[in-house]
């Protein structure tokens, strides 16, 4: 090329001129390269336009260019502008959009992706910043994206918002939960093969001088039989042992007594009161939640003593109203474990507490940490949480609880019955009062709701459910009915309302004139069809001026027909010997009066939905009487048992995600099935009504890794002090390491083999050499095994509050054994001395979470608000305090020292003999012997006056003496 003409306009006038070949030399490379950016640039053009790649460009480098874009433009503006609230190091991710990688980028924000590849211009990215409202645009401070910036970002989502490659790294949590302990199925463990083979008497010994063997270890030496029988006494029934039961085993020499011992207290009835206790730790039990909480407590004590299944006892509890019970309703019960915890004011903090009572409870799992957000430490998705809450916002409780099919006695029965009609006669005398006063008001309004079935709109606009104004919810609901009503009938030939459809479509300007025309084709009957002849007289001779006089005519027709109606009663029921008045003589009359007696008729309201249309007031006073009823359904002795069940919803449903645990924004939809993580392949959907069957079954299956190590582990724990997993409520990747964990498989594996028997796992453990050691300090290992998790010898343990309480009644011969029923107060009964209490065992206590008795805390009772798995142990002054001063300890050291087995001795040294045994099971040594008389000395002697066990008197010296021993380690201790 010799020549390059450029077109270029002169500044005044003239022609082209050409540039010569020295001119181009000038100007050729900037030219060229001109040439080539627009090249360039027409080719990025078809990529932003969404045009195919050419046949020479290929997606590879397509998707490089861009990616090279948003290198150069997007990660430096949203560096600059975006990674103060959306990056993974800013104080708060806002709306959990994260900017600054990759994967946080395609995931988008809390409300779903925040780029639409198909359609970019909708992208919410995209929205919010070219948004003018000042409450959502984005940056939400200072300036606003420039108009430059805003067309990268448009580019770069143009061409498919391309991301650089990065490696990301697999979640950690879901590398270590396929590797985690507690999610491994339980298999058969092999027994270890140990040099000190004599020692084991149970597979469990042989793991335990294993691992004791391989740390150089040796085992402590057997404790001696008082020792055994009162470890053994405690751990199965919570109590000590007679002095006879103690003396009877000492004696019997048999290789079999201490199995014996074993089988005695698994049969006991106190051994469900013992075991039973522990379980309502976990169920987060209390009383004070409803009448029949107690129901509950009795299922779950009878059934440890029935030794029920333990996956069919986790059944019952989660879905027994789904079981064919036949008869036998009393499992109905055990839904107390779902039912008996704290009432929400929102339901969905009660459903939380179910999930939780339900995962922590019986897999050891905290699925509740996932409501908000994915399970920081355990494999759990916040979808997972959503999919439980969708079993659990699918059931409710029935309007009244069940019957459990438990017949009172019935003297007691016919007591409650006679109470009951009483208190019920005045509950249904005032209802059916204020019933009939809703519905009168209700007839009263008829030519309001004509009126308002020609506006529809209006009828929602009326006030409902505002504080004191019923008049307007009987407005609304009439109206509502009143034109549900009129929209079922044929306007032109309906007997009774054609005329009111016929005048109410006049036009209102001429409405007068149409009225009369009306009226005359009444009068003359010639309105086309026939009417109703009360109808049709009162529009005959006296055209309406107005619609609202046309219904104003039709509320008086049937008010007047409705008087006859009650006139007609009231002289039918003053008649001696007349049969029941069923209809109106006159025929047109009757068709009439149904119009307010038909059960659907409009001018009818059920009874159901009148009690929703009481005014306060009315409320207040119906829940007064309604009160005494619960109140005797739920204390007299002689009352049906009830059950605190569940029972489905007519339509179970799905729960969405609540974005950030917030109810108001709801997500994706979480389909109601079993946790995905303990799931072999995709968990499929529940489809047995709300899924709690489904759920209760994947729980107690077999195949859960988790059920039966935590459920074994726990009963380790109650026998040794501690678990061979430490954190018996959490099993996650959280918890600390079994210290054997080839025993917790073996335990659960055996557990389930032996058909999911408790009292079978106590027995194995009770009779095991590991379980028969002594507690003795001097054959610790201390410098080893510090907190002897090895089990080198046996852990000593203190009372729990109520082993404590119930020894002081045992002991001094007070403890009432009656088994079940209702609670009572432990601290005040109903006796008028205040320094006389209950004597029932603690387990039938009140617990009122909402007022815990001070005592309770003192002494490490379970939190009722919460799923306990292990209770804190503490010393603090309070223990002491309530053994020094308390007039409960003071009235059992009165009890023992008063009753009529001890007066019989004539000796001091047969009294104390006497006591200790009472005490200790065993004979006092001849040093306690001399203290004894010392003390029984001194205070006769002296003139000490203790806190007295009644107003009465102080305490005499012998009781002074059952006192201080009742306070001495040895009787709140196991060795």
């Amino acid at each position: 090329m010799t020549e390059f003409w450029i077109q270029r306009q002169p500044a005044s006038g003239g022609r082209q001129s050409p540039v010569s070949t020295n001119v181009f030399n000038r100007y050729s490379w900037n030219v060229i390269n001109l040439c080539l950016f627009a090249l360039s640039f027409f080719g990025f053009t078809q990529l932003v336009e969404g045009a195919e790649p050419s046949k020479e460009t290929s997606a590879e480098t397509v998707d490089q260019r861009g990616i090279e874009f948003f290198e150069r433009k997007i990660r430096p503006l949203f560096a600059e502008r975006c990674y103060q609230c959306h990056a993974a190091n800013s104080k708060k991710a806002n709306g959990g959009l994260l900017l600054d990688s990759p994967h946080g980028i395609r995931k988008g924000s809390d409300s779903g992706p925040v780029i639409v590849k198909d359609d970019p211009g909708s992208s919410p990215l995209l929205v919010l910043i070219q948004s003018t409202d000042e409450n959502v645009r984005m940056p939400p401070d200072g300036e606003r994206l420039t108009q430059s910036q805003i067309a990268d970002l448009q580019t770069w989502l143009n061409l498919g918002a391309p991301l650089p490659e990065v490696s990301v790294q697999e979640d950690q949590i879901a590398i270590q939960s396929r590797t985690h302990w507690a999610f491994q199925p339980v298999i058969e463990q092999v027994i270890p093969t140990v040099q000190q083979n004599t020692w084991v008497q149970t597979p469990i010994d042989a793991f335990i001088i294993s691992a004791l063997e391989q740390a150089k270890l040796s085992p402590a030496p057997q404790a001696d039989k008082r020792i055994l029988i009162r470890r053994a006494t405690y751990d199965l029934i919570g109590l000590p042992p007679t002095p006879e039961e103690v003396a009877a085993f000492i004696a019997d020499e048999s290789p079999e007594a201490f199995a014996t011992i074993v089988d005695r207290l698994l049969s006991s009835p106190q051994y469900g009161e013992r075991w039973g206790r522990h379980w309502l730790d976990v169920a987060r039990f209390a009383t004070s939640d409803g009448p029949f909480a107690f129901t509950y407590r009795d299922y779950v004590i009878q059934a440890f003593n029935d030794d029920l299944p333990f996956d069919e006892f986790l059944i019952h509890q989660m879905a027994a109203d789904q079981l064919e019970l036949g008869d036998n309703k009393r499992p109905l019960a055990a839904l107390g474990f779902l039912t008996v915890g704290r009432k929400f004011m929102d339901n969905h903090d009660t459903i939380d507490d179910r999930i939780d009572v339900v995962t922590r409870g019986t897999m050891g799992l905290s699925v509740s940490c996932a409501r908000c957000h994915d399970h920081k430490y355990d494999p759990i998705p916040t979808k997972d949480y959503y999919a439980l809450h969708g079993v659990f916002a699918s059931s409710h409780a029935p309007g009244e609880a069940p019957l459990l099919g438990i017949d009172p006695d019935p003297v007691l029965h016919a007591e409650y019955l006679q109470e009951h009609h009483k208190r019920q006669s005045k509950l249904d005398d005032f209802i059916r009062e204020q019933e009939a006063a809703v519905l009168t008001e209700h007839r009263g309004l008829t030519a309001e709701y004509l009126m308002l079935s020609r506006e529809p709109q209006k009828i929602e606009e009326l006030i409902e459910g505002v504080f004191g104004l019923s008049d307007r919810k009987i407005l609304q609901t009439g109206a509502r009915r009143w034109l549900a009503a009129l929209n079922t009938m044929n306007p032109e030939t309906d007997l009774i309302f054609a005329p009111w459809f016929a005048y109410a479509a006049l036009p209102s300007a001429d409405f007068v004139v149409g009225a009369k025309s009306l009226s005359a084709k009444i009068a003359n009957d010639s309105f086309g069809h026939p009417l109703n002849s009360h109808v049709a007289k009162m529009f005959a001779d006296d055209p309406p001026k107005s619609l609202q006089e046309v219904a104003e005519r039709y509320g008086k027709l049937f008010q007047d027909i409705d008087t006859q109606w009650q006139q007609l009663r009231l002289k039918s029921e003053q008649a001696p010997n007349s049969a029941t008045i069923q209809a109106l003589p006159d025929r047109e009359q009757e068709s009439l009066r149904h119009v307010y007696y038909n059960n659907e008729s409009p001018g009818n309201l059920p009874s159901g939905l009148m009690r929703g249309l009481f005014p306060v007031s009315v409320i207040m006073q119906m829940q007064a009487l309604q009160g005494p009823v619960e109140q005797l359904k739920a204390s007299h002795p002689g009352a049906p048992l009830r059950a605190m069940s569940l029972v489905d919803s007519p339509h179970p449903h799905n729960s969405r995600v609540f974005i950030r645990g917030d109810a108001s924004r709801p997500g994706d939809e979480a389909p109601r099935q079993f946790l995905t993580s303990l799931t072999t392949g995709e968990p499929q959907p529940f489809t047995q009504g709300s899924g709690r069957l489904e759920l209760a079954q994947a729980i107690a299956s077999r195949d859960n890794p988790l059920t039966a190590r935590v459920m074994v582990n726990r009963i380790w724990q109650h026998h040794f002090g501690a678990g061979l997993v430490t954190t018996p409520d959490d099993f996650g990747l959280r918890s600390d390491p079994p210290s054997h964990p080839e025993l917790l498989d073996h335990l659960a594996w055996r557990f389930m083999n032996d058909g999911w028997s408790i009292k079978k796992m106590h027995r194995m453990i009770l009779l095991s050499s590991v379980y028969q050691q002594v507690s003795d300090n001097q054959h610790s290992n201390e410098t080893v095994d510090p907190e002897n998790r090895l089990l080198s010898k046996m852990n000593r343990r203190r009372l729990d509050f109520e082993a404590m309480r119930d020894t002081l009644l045992f002991v001094t011969g007070e403890i009432n054994s009656t088994f079940g029923g209702r609670p009572v107060s432990l601290k005040n009964p109903e006796q008028k001395d205040q320094h006389l209490f209950s004597n029932r065992r603690t387990v039938y206590g009140v617990i009122d979470r909402n007022s815990l008795l001070p005592l309770f805390g003192h002494f490490d009772f379970a939190n009722p608000d919460l799923t306990t798995a292990q209770r804190d142990i503490t010393t603090v002054p309070q223990q002491s305090l309530f053994f020094f001063n308390d007039p409960f300890v003071m009235q059992q050291a009165s009890n023992l020292a008063t009753r009529a087995d001890f007066q019989l001795f004539d000796t001091t040294e047969q009294r104390i003999q006497y006591v200790y045994q009472q005490l200790f099971q065993r004979d006092p040594t001849p040093n306690e012997i001399e203290i004894a008389n010392q003390f029984l000395s001194t205070e006769e002697s002296s003139a000490t006056h203790a806190i007295p066990p009644s107003n009465s008197r102080p305490l005499r010296p012998w009781e002074r003496l059952v006192h201080v021993l009742l306070m001495s380690n040895e009787l709140m201790f196991v060795d």
